[in-house]
């Protein structure tokens, strides 16, 4: 008797080398997809940690021509002026720190992008107290030119931006504090733990 036709049985041993073949390149995909993923997220945060450290290196060289102006100064301005015209700035800080921070969003954990939201915070109202100087400064300026002013409102607006310059640098110091404080936050959980997908939680509140 002849043998039972072996026709799906020839079917599949042809079929197997092109499935294991599929199933490899596959998984090859997979796993550099994978590893190009992780890749990129390293490579986020590590670019967040070090915008983090450079805004406060800029953070402490705007503070330094700021804090060093008094009222008594010559100038008789007071911290204000030395705010409005301070040669680092920090506004370009800001925006360097929100398109990093909004880059590398899906990597952090809620620790580290709690305290990249406050380090961001602190410099966005930082920013306010400068931009405020800029524009008490101008009027000041404005008045100071203009022929229909008498001498007493122009040294009444020159009191007003002594006093506020003095109001101005206190708080832009105590938000200085809060960004050292988150910025150190965020570091410290960057450089102490290994880099993980961000919880279920954290994702969705998002």
């Amino acid at each position: 008797m002849d043998p039972a036709p072996m026709g799906p049985l020839k079917s599949l041993e042809t079929a197997l080398p092109v499935l294991i073949v599929a199933v490899v390149t596959q998984l090859t995909l997979v796993v550099r997809s994978s590893l190009e993923n992780r890749k990129t997220r390293r490579f986020l945060r590590a670019d967040l940690a070090t915008e983090a450290r450079e805004s406060l290196r800029g953070l402490d060289l705007f503070l330094a021509s700021c804090n060093g102006a008094d009222v008594t100064d010559v100038n008789q301005l007071g911290p204000g002026l030395a705010i409005a015209i301070a040669p680092i700035q920090c506004k370009e800080e800001y925006v360097r720190r929100s398109a990093s921070i909004k880059e590398a969003l899906p990597t952090l954990s809620k620790q580290e992008f709690k305290a990249a939201s406050t380090l961001k915070g602190a410099f966005r109202l930082i920013i306010g107290y400068t931009e405020a100087c800029n524009n008490y400064f101008l009027i000041l300026q404005n008045a100071t030119i203009s022929p229909g002013i008498s001498d007493d409102a122009v040294e009444l607006r020159r009191q007003i931006f002594r006093d506020f310059g003095v109001e101005a640098r206190q708080q832009i110091n105590d938000h200085a504090d809060k960004a050292r404080t988150a910025a150190s936050l965020m570091l410290k959980g960057m450089d102490d733990q290994e880099l993980e997908a961000p919880d279920s939680a954290t994702a969705a509140g998002r």
